[in-house]
C-alpha cells in the first residue's frame, strides 16, 4: 500500500515498526478510500464499517439538529483518525456527517478486524488496540472542551475562548486559525455575519487584528475582561 511513511508516522499506528507496518495492513484488510473537495465521507446515522485515517486533504466533523443548524465538531487534517469511538460501541454508525473540505485520501480499517484480535497475536495488533484506546481518551477531552464552548453565554465570548486557547497551543501572540470563518460559525452553532460583526467589534476594541487566517493577539488582558465579564 502506498503512503506507508505517512501511515507509520500517524497516532494509530504509533509504535509499530516499519517492518511489521505492511504486514499489519495485509492482516486488517486496510483499503484506500479516495475523495473530492465537497464529498460526503459518511453521513451520519449510517452504518461505520471502519475506523479512518487521513492521509491527505481536509476533514470537517459536523452535526445537525433537528433544525437544520449545523455545529462543527473538528476539522481532520493528514494524520488524523477518526471513528475510533464506535470501533468497541454497540451502535456501530457515524455519530457525524464527515465533509471533505480539501481533495483527498485516507485508509479505511474494518472495524471487525480491530476487534476480532490476530490469530498470529501479533505486536502491531496489540499496539493498535493500545493505540485506539488512548485515542478514544483524547477525543473524549475534546468533546469536554466543545461542550464547554456551548457553555459559554454570547457569541463574543465564545470568540475570546476559542482565541485565547488558539494563543495558548500556539505559544505566541500570532497564530494561523485552522478553520474557516464558516468553520468557526459552525463551532459556535451562530451564523456568519453574527460571527463576522463580532470579530470586527473586537479588532475596533484594539483586542485583536486578523487577515483571513492570520489573527495577533493585541490584548490578551482584555479579552480575558471580555471572557470573565461579558463587556
Amino acid at each position: 500500500m502506498e503512503n506507508l511513511l505517512a501511515i507509520s508516522h500517524s497516532a494509530l499506528f504509533d509504535g509499530v515498526t516499519h517492518d511489521e507496518l505492511p504486514r499489519l495492513i495485509e492482516c486488517l484488510g486496510c483499503r484506500t478510500v479516495e475523495f473530492s473537495r465537497g464529498d460526503l465521507v459518511a453521513y451520519a446515522g449510517q452504518p461505520q464499517k471502519y475506523v479512518g485515517l487521513l492521509l491527505s486533504g481536509r476533514l470537517s466533523l459536523a452535526k445537525e439538529s433537528m433544525q437544520g443548524q449545523r455545529m462543527l465538531l473538528a476539522v481532520l487534517e493528514p494524520g488524523d483518525s477518526f471513528g475510533e469511538v464506535n470501533a468497541y460501541s454497540g451502535s456501530r454508525t457515524w455519530p457525524a456527517t464527515i465533509t471533505a473540505e480539501k481533495k483527498g485520501s485516507l485508509i479505511a480499517v474494518p472495524i471487525d478486524r480491530i476487534v476480532t484480535g490476530c490469530e498470529k497475536r501479533c505486536f502491531g495488533h496489540w499496539a493498535l488496540l493500545n493505540n485506539l484506546l488512548r485515542l478514544v481518551s483524547m477525543k473524549a477531552l475534546i468533546l469536554e472542551k466543545a461542550i464547554d464552548y456551548m457553555g459559554i453565554k454570547g457569541i463574543r465570548r465564545k470568540i475570546c475562548a476559542l482565541l485565547l486557547e488558539e494563543r495558548r497551543k500556539a505559544g505566541r501572540d500570532d497564530f494561523r486559525m485552522s478553520m474557516n470563518r464558516n468553520q468557526m460559525a459552525d463551532r459556535f452553532y451562530v451564523t456568519r455575519p453574527a460571527l463576522s460583526r463580532e470579530l470586527a467589534a473586537l479588532k475596533e476594541l484594539g483586542a485583536i487584528d486578523f487577515r483571513g487566517p492570520s489573527f495577533r493577539i493585541l490584548d490578551a488582558r482584555l479579552l480575558e475582561h471580555i471572557l470573565e465579564k461579558d463587556v
